[in-house]
This record gives structure tokens, C-alpha cells and sequence, in this order.
């Protein structure tokens, strides 16, 4: 589910995301993960649309794919 978030954090605006991950990784892990998480990325692990927004962009992400095999 991270791994997802990450992306569609990235793509939807590298600018922002990229610097804030670079200060989870700078920060090292002086707190609990969740909270880190949320400090730092505005990731909240218990968020119920986490998993709804993951599966979400995965359709998006396959959509555009097979539109780019079809053509």
C-alpha cells in the first residue's frame, strides 16, 4: 500500500513529494512509523481510503495501459 501511495504522491507532484521523502529518509525513524508517516508524507495508515484510492489508481494506471496496447 505504501509503495502505491509513494507513486501516486510522485506523480501527482514530484515537486512536493520528493523533498518530504527525502526528509523521512533524513529524519531517520525516531518515532513510530505511523506517525512519521503522517508528519512527513500526510500519510495516515488509518485512513480507510488508503486501500480505495491504492486500488484506484491501479485501474487508472491499467486503464491507460491497455488504451496504449489497443492503439
Amino acid at each position: 500500500m505504501l509503495a502505491l501511495k509513494y507513486y501516486e504522491l510522485y506523480t501527482r507532484n514530484s515537486t512536493a513529494f520528493i523533498p518530504r521523502c527525502i526528509a523521512l529518509l533524513k529524519n531517520g525513524f525516531d518515532a513510530p512509523p505511523a506517525g512519521l508517516l503522517k508528519n512527513l508524507l500526510g500519510i495516515d495508515l488509518r485512513d480507510p481510503n488508503l486501500v480505495t484510492d491504492a486500488v484506484r489508481f491501479i485501474e487508472i494506471k491499467l486503464d491507460a495501459l491497455e488504451k496504449d496496447y489497443s492503439q
